[in-house]
């Protein structure tokens, strides 16, 4: 299959009257992936499903990371980073999911693996263009994925063209844009870039301290320790641009949170571009990390551990029977779905199952991505929670409040926090401290993401704050990763490595 036939369904496809034309940068992933069967007699409903897992790979690890698959005709998917919103770490995203897609096919197609019994071995070939192009998209985000055409997919042709088994190759826009975090072996700019991996100072960009934001840090660790003691369900709004560094932010106070004595169980639930997999994904994000249910279980054993956390929260095998029946599709694609109102009560009570046994904290990333049903069950989830120390936290771009003006209005108990851009004397004092500190510190963690800064972003002050900025939010983009890989943490201890993050379940 030639990945030119990507493209072309991609534009050929019916455009709706609602879809916007504009001609924006972007991103664009291009990835091949073959599957070679383990003998000629393969059972060809494994194979199958083989195909159906690598599909839903490459779309789980893109969505991860902001990405959204415009289009997908056998071997050949097609991922665009950039739309509808653009931001300054869009190449550094679409890199990031090319290895993550890489790494996780590679792993899925081992026959040592359990999944991975049908095949003798993946090839797995990605390039990424960034660039402009004509971009179709919907900007309610309606589901229907964007089309893409011009000559940015021409050129992420030929870097596939020329690109061998296991390898990433990037053009030269997508190299300097990235060169502060990943490393590249060997290119040109006229026949694109290997990309060799992370650098070792990306993988610890979280060493470095989040700044002008203690006193909303502190805002929100009064407001949960009031919901704790009064046992009073709060919601907290957490608006701002993209890039601002909300995702910074909540993982900081995250990180005090799990190092607080307190026992506090803390789930986080992400909202993807375009609603994912399924509207509801964020609630199965909640459910799973309520249940300890890890990545990587089978469909039994999510569904064992659902089991057992409603029979342990629930006393009436009436009341336990019911509320099974209603989740079970969010870990059980094939279990008889509830309808989604009485799925949403279900939850609703689970959730407040949880709380009653645990202060429970709840976060909701990139809500306005959300449909109107969900978000509609967070707006009315602390209303419906009387007397149970629920922390719902929500983060969310200012299209939430184009699309519900009067959010978070009219209840008790209820906190916007709006975070503007860090200010130029808080970048000025970072960069100080940063060059600063002494070796064997934040230093040595970072110090080549400040030399890749002052080589990209030159020595004069507004482009070295720009660049800062931006090295901030690439660490946002990465942390955010986190939200929905749960893989096993990011490690410095290789210098070449797609990070993985921890999980995010704690007490």
């Amino acid at each position: 299959t030639r990945p030119e036939r990507v493209a072309d369904e991609a534009a050929s496809r019916p455009v709706p009257r609602t879809m916007v034309a504009e001609r924006k940068e972007v991103s664009v992933l291009i990835a091949r992936v073959q599957l070679m069967p383990d003998a000629a007699g393969v059972d060809p409903q494994r194979m199958d499903e083989a195909v159906e897992q690598v599909a839903a790979t490459i779309r789980g690890e893109a969505e991860c990371l902001g990405g959204t698959v415009a289009a997908s005709i056998g071997p050949i998917s097609l991922v665009l980073f950039g739309v509808p919103e653009a931001a300054d770490d869009d190449a550094e995203r679409a890199v990031h999911a090319a290895l993550t897609i890489r790494d996780q096919l590679t792993r899925i197609a081992d026959p040592g693996e359990p999944d991975g019994g049908c095949t003798r071995g993946v090839s797995v070939q990605v390039a990424v263009a960034t660039g402009e192009a004509l971009v179709r998209y919907q900007p309610d985000r309606s589901g229907v994925p964007p089309t893409v055409n011009g000559a940015l997919l021409d050129e992420c042709h030929t870097l596939l063209s020329d690109t061998r088994a296991g390898e990433i190759r990037v053009c030269d826009n997508t190299r300097r844009s990235t060169g502060f975090a990943v490393t590249y072996q060997h290119g040109s700019p006229s026949s694109g870039w290997t990309v060799g991996g992370f650098r070792q100072e990306y993988t610890a960009l979280h060493a470095v301290p989040v700044i002008d934001r203690e006193y909303d840090l502190d805002v929100l660790r009064g407001l949960l320790q009031r919901s704790r003691h009064q046992a009073t369900p709060h919601l907290v709004t957490v608006l701002g641009e993209p890039g601002v560094g909300k995702t910074r932010f909540v993982m900081e106070f995250e990180r005090r949170v799990a190092a607080n004595a307190d026992a506090v169980r803390l789930v986080v639930g992400r909202v993807r571009p375009g609603g994912g997999a399924h509207p509801l994904e964020a609630l199965h994000d909640l459910l799973l990390a309520c249940c300890g249910i890890l990545q990587g279980d089978r469909v039994e054993t999510m569904t064992a551990k659902l089991n057992a956390t409603v029979r342990r929260l629930k006393a009436s095998e009436e009341d336990c029977r019911w509320m099974l029946s209603c989740l079970a599709p969010l870990v059980d694609p094939a279990a008889a779905q509830a309808p989604p109102g009485e799925m949403l009560t279900a939850f609703r009570e689970f959730l407040g199952a949880v709380a009653a046994s645990t202060p429970l904290v709840l976060v909701f990333e990139d809500l306005h991505w959300a449909d109107q049903a969900l978000v509609d069950f967070v707006e009315n989830l602390t209303a419906s929670q009387a007397g149970l120390p629920i922390f719902v936290i929500v983060t969310a771009g200012p299209e939430l409040l184009k699309r519900r003006p009067e959010w978070g209005e009219g209840s008790l108990n209820r906190l916007t926090i709006t975070l503007e851009p860090i200010s130029d004397a808080a970048i000025d004092r970072l960069l100080e401290f940063l060059m600063s500190t002494t070796e064997g510190g934040a230093k040595n963690s970072v110090g080549g993401l400040l030399e890749a800064l002052l080589e990209s972003g030159g020595r004069e002050p507004d482009a070295r704050r720009h660049q800062l900025r931006r090295i901030l939010a690439s660490g946002s983009a990465s942390l955010r990763y986190e939200r929905c890989s749960g893989g096993g943490g990011l490690s410095a201890a290789a210098p070449e490595c797609t990070p993985r993050l921890s999980g995010h379940a704690y007490g």
